[in-house]
């Protein structure tokens, strides 16, 4: 069984706070993830989805970007072969139940904690080959 490690990440985040997403993107390529993007809007994340993901193999989300929220975009970046990760302020109530699957984390977080819970994703599709 391979485990994957930090440095087989290739994470695109989708967060609406500019900062928080170039902060968290900094922390995760010091742990040695490789950020390949990040969106702030869902239409970005579609427009990306439909464009392979730019290489992406784990999306880490806010679940409310600028334009609302993400829950729509899931299945496209499952669909496209992405673990996904939830990090978010709100609550984890408020994940659709056809979502339980994925992992929640609060904010703030770690970074160290978010690319552990994107290495758990990556590792669990790949297991069970969740399409």
């Amino acid at each position: 069984m391979t485990v994957t490690t930090f440095r087989d990440l290739r994470v695109l985040i989708g967060e609406d706070e500019q900062m928080l997403a170039m902060d968290l993107a900094e922390q995760l390529s010091a742990l040695g993830a490789e950020v390949v993007g990040s969106a702030n809007t869902v239409s970005q994340l579609e427009a990306l989805a439909a464009d392979g993901l730019g290489g992406a193999n784990a999306v880490v989300l806010d679940i409310k970007l600028l334009d609302g929220p993400v829950f729509s975009v899931v299945p496209q970046l499952e669909k496209h072969g992405a673990a996904v990760v939830f990090c978010s302020g709100y609550q984890v109530q408020e994940r659709p139940e056809e979502l339980s699957h994925i992992q929640w984390l609060g904010k703030p977080a770690q970074a160290e904690d978010i690319a552990r819970a994107l290495c758990q994703a990556v590792d669990a599709r790949r297991d069970y080959q969740i399409d």
